[in-house]
């Protein structure tokens, strides 16, 4: 069995990565993703970037598995956060510590579990008895983003599919989530027809149109089942 994960060298690391500003779309996440890099190359771990466009990439790490026809597992992690904002108190990349508490933005989301995601896929690698299926870390660029590029990335060149097995490690208050929330992006468009001020019944309202499909959309999406606790 593995040892037990040391909190502390966790702490410390998510607080040096709080401290990489990574903020997406006002910032970059290439700072964080070489040292992410650096961190597993100095750990020796098989570790590598995946392009995912200029300026952007991947960082994967894996250790191998005793058996090549396992599936692997995979541990699903992103590099940027939302931007800072406004309205802060304490430093947002200082990563300090106050009664108890980690400030910063990311912390949470996720700089924390990638950083203890790190420090137990160093750990296990340093166990003489090796996983069944390799273990393997992403850490993706984009996720905050409207296209979450990364991840998308991450699909194309078929690290997952639908029988893989995938951890996102996202803030979940310490519980086991079996399913996981997505986004659909639609893309409307109303057309409308010109008339003088005069006679503004003989035009349609393009403007007017597509308030009426938002409202109903909004109405359909209040009404849906929230649980992702099933």
């Amino acid at each position: 069995m593995p040892n037990k994960v040391d909190l502390s060298e966790v702490i410390s690391l998510t607080r040096e990565l709080v401290r990489i500003p990574s903020e997406n779309p006002s910032g970059t996440e290439i700072q964080i993703g070489e040292y992410v890099f650096r961190w597993f190359k100095n750990e020796g771990l098989d570790t590598w970037k995946e392009p995912v466009e200029a300026g952007r990439f991947n960082v994967i790490a894996r250790l191998t598995g005793k058996d090549k026809k396992a599936l692997p597992l995979i541990w699903l992690a992103h590099l940027d956060t939302v931007p800072a904002g406004a309205g802060w108190t304490v430093d947002p990349f200082g990563g300090d510590i106050k009664d108890g508490l980690l400030f910063g933005r990311g912390s949470a989301d996720m700089k924390g579990g990638l950083a203890a995601a790190m420090v137990a896929l160093r750990d296990l690698s340093k166990e003489v008895k090796k996983p069944k299926g390799d273990l393997i870390l992403i850490a993706t660029v984009d996720e905050e983003g409207q296209e979450m590029k990364g991840a998308k990335t991450v699909f194309e060149n078929e690290w997952v599919d639908k029988n893989s097995y995938l951890v996102a490690i996202e803030p979940s208050g310490l519980k086991i989530m079996p399913a996981h929330k997505g986004p659909n992006w639609y893309r409307l468009k109303t057309y409308g027809k010109m008339a003088h001020a005069g006679k503004p019944e003989a035009g349609v309202d393009a403007i007017h149109l597509m308030s009426e499909i938002l409202v109903n959309l909004k109405e359909l999406v209040n009404g849906l089942p929230y649980n992702d606790q099933l």
